[in-house]
């Protein structure tokens, strides 16, 4: 990875900083040190190589973000957060994928969806991001879900990202109102 990052201060006559952007960056301090906890093995549950990177609902063609109607507490972010009990979720009329952001190339060859209670798709695909093209590949099809965690284990790909990609072509069959993911989680 590596880079750098530069950020305009204000800076006062008397050479003191502001000290609100003084607070800002040492929240950016904390955050950071949360990114790299998973090389650590620190993260939830360990090795999870998804684990708090950034997430993004979309539409099944990725073309425009996604604005499900949720509540404020039900968002992208909470579908790799490591706890199970959060939920991220989308009207169960809709198709949709979330989509986990690496940040860098990464070998992965398991992934692990946990889907939320009585709220899940019947029908979806795990699909990674290729590194150079950003084409995608499809890594596997989960056919007639039961709601149960949906372990995918494959060859060793390397990728930027995974989407899981769910369909509701049951409609009236699928259980629930909505689709949920509770977690979604990405292994070497």
């Amino acid at each position: 990875m590596g880079g750098v990052v530069s950020v305009d201060v204000v800076l006062f006559r008397n050479g003191e900083l502001d000290r609100s952007q003084i607070e800002a960056m040492k929240s950016l301090r904390e955050q950071f040190k949360e990114f790299e906890a998973w090389r650590e093995d620190k993260s939830t549950p360990p090795k999870n190589i998804a684990w708090k990177k950034p997430s993004f609902l979309r539409n099944t063609e990725g073309k425009r973000p996604f604005v499900p109607s949720i509540s404020p507490g039900n968002q992208p972010r909470f579908g790799n957060d490591g706890d199970r009990n959060t939920n991220v979720g989308a009207s169960g009329a809709n198709a949709w994928t979330y989509e986990v952001d690496f940040m860098e190339p990464v070998t992965i060859s398991k992934t692990v969806v946990s889907f939320g209670r009585d709220r899940y798709a019947t029908a979806g695909e795990m699909i990674a991001v290729e590194p150079q093209t950003g084409r995608e590949i499809s890594l596997g099809r989960l056919t007639d879900g039961k709601g149960e965690s949906w372990t995918l284990t494959f060859d060793p790909v390397e990728c930027t990202g995974v989407k899981m990609r769910l369909y509701k072509p049951d409609a009236s069959d699928q259980p629930g109102m909505w689709m949920t993911i509770a977690e979604l989680e990405a292994y070497e």
